[in-house]
């Protein structure tokens, strides 16, 4: 049961990443219900209460169903009884986190249009998506051109790409984990590039 705003917020803070996933699969999941608690027996705390539904649910735009039911102190009274959510813009709205989708949308298209081979790896690491955020184009280059290019003759420093061998470096894990997705598995990649100095064929020279 929900008794303030500040419980809803957190119940959405909590279903936020579950909500990511949802989007990125095109699942609907709203309407989202949840419950109100009880008003307190106190008048003054109830009307409270009432109050901060009434004014949290205007600034958000969300509905607050109502019912009469009889209290034990106040007698009958329309209180409120659950809350819908009405759609992802209103939930991400409540939780304050509309710059973090934003940046989140924008890596997930990028990613989307230079790397679809990787489209049902998004969903199950969600959070490495947000973790790399600013980087996924030189991530995805970088991915590119390693799994449709022959590189065990180059050094990382002569790569035609736009991100630095230093780039490349601190990031090799999740290009190559990439890359590896994207091909099947590493003992492909492994046929694929020879790892006899620096991993894939290059060298730190």
């Amino acid at each position: 049961m929900i008794a303030e705003p500040s419980d809803l917020q957190k119940r959405l803070q909590s279903a936020y990443p579950r909500l990511l996933e949802a989007w990125l699969l095109g699942e609907q999941k709203f309407p989202l219900e949840y419950p109100i608690a009880k008003l307190p027996d106190s008048f003054t705390q109830s009307q409270s209460v009432l109050a901060n539904w009434k004014a949290h649910s205007r600034q958000f735009g969300y509905a607050v169903e109502y019912a009469k039911k009889t209290h034990q102190t106040l007698g009958l009274q329309t209180i409120p009884n659950r809350i819908l959510i009405p759609s992802f813009d209103v939930a991400i709205g409540i939780v304050g986190c509309q710059k973090q989708f934003a940046q989140f949308s924008a890596d997930v298209q990028l990613i989307r249009d230079l790397l679809p081979e990787i489209e049902s790896w998004l969903p199950l690491h969600i959070n490495r998506v947000q973790k790399y955020f600013g980087k996924w184009q030189d991530l995805c280059e970088a991915v590119r051109y390693l799994v449709e290019n022959d590189v065990s003759q180059h050094y990382l420093r002569t790569l035609p790409l736009r991100s630095d061998s230093k780039f490349i470096e601190t990031h090799w894990n999740i290009i190559t984990e990439l890359a590896s997705y994207i091909t099947s598995s590493a003992i492909e990649l492994e046929g694929k590039f020879s790892k006899t100095n620096f991993r894939f064929g290059f060298s730190r020279i």
